[in-house]
């Protein structure tokens, strides 16, 4: 099984860059964009196809290309999340383990610790779900933030690679309120949970997911776990407000998507993101 910190540390330090991109292709031409731009070979450390947009058939050739395409001096990361039981997971990492060498996982509760077994046994990492940014996520925090913090222990005592972690989902106690505003003005695209919650609900909340965030921090200190984070961009993620919670910028392999794919000169999009953010790890 590939160590998945060694070949980070080996490839950014190779490539300048901690950028792993985000293959979630919506239409034609961006399916098109993300063929070409997985054989790049400057700017990022790897690629991270989502599954879920690669099911049909000319999908599923699409994500063998692209591991070709790539190949194995950069990252292989498989983007499952699949949301079920650990047999079903076991199917998609056998369909795939000779092509990618890392996925992301997010087992049904009671799974974790068997999904992640069933991964390494076939020479799989995983990446767990860890602080996650989308605002749906809130309400379950607010009432159950022990049950976040127990599948965050049996995924590090069971030997998972990394955790997501969104680059909005630690909000610094300055602009809480600011976050809170900026959810309700959501209107309808906010999710029911969000709408249904007292505002000292949603701050306590926020706090919740601060507080996990930190969790995450604590008890991966001086482990080899690396952090998958999405968020930067479009959906708003702030590096100052990031790297606040105390973050270290060397452990995080910074997914670019949407930014990258819809802009007018993807490739060009691609190197100026890279080089913004190596330049970061060095301040």
């Amino acid at each position: 099984m590939v160590n998945l910190k060694k070949q980070f540390e080996e490839i950014s330090d190779r490539q300048k860059s901690i950028i792993i991109l985000g293959l979630d292709p919506k239409t034609v031409n961006e399916r098109k964009i993300c063929l070409e731009l997985s054989r790049l070979k400057q700017g990022l450390v790897g690629v991270k196809p989502n599954l879920a947009f690669y099911q049909t058939h000319d999908g599923r050739i699409n994500l063998l290309k692209i591991s070709k395409n790539v190949g194995p001096n950069l990252i292989r990361l498989l983007d499952l999340k699949s949301p079920d039981g650990a047999a079903t997971n076991n199917a998609a990492f056998k369909s795939y383990a000779k092509h990618y060498e890392h996925v992301t996982v997010a087992p049904a509760a009671g799974c974790t610790a068997d999904t992640i077994y069933k991964a390494n046994a076939l020479g799989l990492t995983t990446t767990s779900m860890g602080a996650m940014s989308f605002p749906g996520v809130l309400r379950e925090i607010d009432l159950g933030l022990p049950l976040f913090k127990q599948r965050v222990d049996i995924a590090i005592k069971h030997g998972t690679s990394a955790f997501v972690m969104g680059a909005t989902s630690f909000v610094p106690e300055a602009d809480i309120e600011n976050t809170m505003l900026k959810y309700r003005n959501l209107k309808n695209d906010m999710p029911i949970t969000i709408e249904d919650m007292s505002d000292g609900e949603l701050y306590s909340a926020l706090q919740g997911r601060n507080e996990l965030f930190k969790y995450i921090l604590e008890k991966t200190e001086g482990t080899e776990i690396l952090f998958l984070v999405p968020g930067f961009g479009r959906q708003g993620g702030k590096l100052e407000n990031f790297l606040a919670s105390g973050i270290e910028l060397n452990r995080c392999l910074i997914n670019a998507g949407s930014d990258i794919l819809k802009s007018d000169d993807p490739q060009k999009a691609l190197l100026e993101m890279s080089a913004r953010f190596n330049t970061s790890r060095y301040l």
